[in-house]
């Protein structure tokens, strides 16, 4: 029940027994039995909406994979967004709760307790995981991209030859929701993600070019090998994309990444610098004898397909020796 909420309609309501006759004493006890042996449906995960804390969290309190921090202009606070799996140890669980939380902060040192801005029902199309959140102000709006994974997988696609150890083919897309504060709740468009249907993608976020939105995000490697980066225009209320996703480049194209048999593409965002420059943040991975190099030109606009990357942070990783965060320019 609803924390404040009455169990009763009146200040002083009394059950008075002198009141009542044999047959509503009847009535009451085979209610009773009733409800006992009948199993209501509740609201799923009812309780998880907020964290009892009464005080502020220190930075050092909170552990989360894959933080995303909004600095919000117009409310004067950070809002740092993080899958509820960082609390909970749900992943792959579908009895806990699938959702995203939001802390908030003035100083990005101190913290107030996580507040559930997106809480997904039963029925919604993945619940086996929720990764990497990531909120944008966008045209009086805020809208949280998210990738979410199902329990299903894609049938249509097949195993590579001698991989018996190939991840599986869950089906696995970014959606996009949206809502009128950055402390949501954050509702859907449609029970679907905004990448096709029939890939695995993930990672999306937004960009803007000449006043139309776009979605950048990630063609996953476990599908293609050859993991890519691809782009698809959005509605300006970001409800849908316009048109098929177009192919940005191939995590391959870079030189630096050795004679692997898998290429990731992972985690993009873009940025422009303030000379002009645009660059994209992503992750990648490379063999353990691969130097990191410098950038050395720039070239093109995100909307074509010629680029040069360069790598710029070596990273500790489970999945390789060392993974790699590279910078992707362009400019105009």
């Amino acid at each position: 029940m609803p924390r404040g909420k009455r169990l009763f309609y009146g200040e002083n309501a009394e059950l008075n027994m002198g009141q009542l006759d044999i047959r509503a004493i009847v009535f009451i006890l085979v209610m009773l039995a009733w409800c006992r042996n009948t199993k209501t449906k509740q609201k799923p995960f009812a309780g998880y909406e907020k964290v009892s804390v009464d005080r502020l969290l220190h930075v050092d309190d909170i552990r989360i994979r894959d933080p995303f921090v909004l600095s919000d202009t117009l409310t004067g606070n950070y809002y740092m967004y993080a899958q509820m799996d960082n609390r909970l140890n749900g992943r792959g669980d579908s009895s806990k709760p699938k959702g995203v939380e939001v802390y908030r902060s003035k100083d990005l040192k101190s913290w107030t307790a996580p507040k559930t801005v997106l809480l997904l029902p039963e029925d919604f199309w993945g619940r086996n995981m929720v990764w990497a959140p990531e909120v944008h102000g966008y045209r009086g709006k805020y809208y949280l991209f998210v990738t979410i994974t199902s329990h299903d997988e894609l049938d249509h696609l097949k195993t590579p030859k001698g991989k018996s150890d190939w991840p599986k083919f869950y089906k696995r897309g970014t959606q996009i929701f949206v809502s009128d504060t950055p402390e949501g709740p954050f509702t859907w468009f449609d029970n679907k993600p905004h990448t096709p249907a029939d890939w695995m993608a993930l990672d999306g976020t937004l960009w803007e070019e000449d006043k139309v939105p776009y979605m950048v995000f990630c063609h996953e490697w476990v599908e293609i090998v050859d993991g890519t980066m691809d782009y698809v225009q959005l509605k300006k209320d970001l409800s849908k994309t316009v048109g098929a996703p177009k192919l940005m480049f191939r995590a391959s194209e870079a030189d630096w990444t050795g004679e692997r048999e898998r290429h990731v593409t992972d985690g993009c965002y873009l940025y422009r610098t303030k000379t002009g420059s645009l660059w994209m943040n992503l992750s990648s991975a490379i063999d353990a004898s691969t130097s990191s190099t410098v950038l050395s030109t720039v070239t093109q606009r995100p909307s074509q397909t010629s680029f040069h990357m360069c790598p710029i942070q070596l990273l500790p990783t489970r999945r390789s020796p060392r993974a790699i965060r590279v910078g992707m320019p362009w400019a105009r």
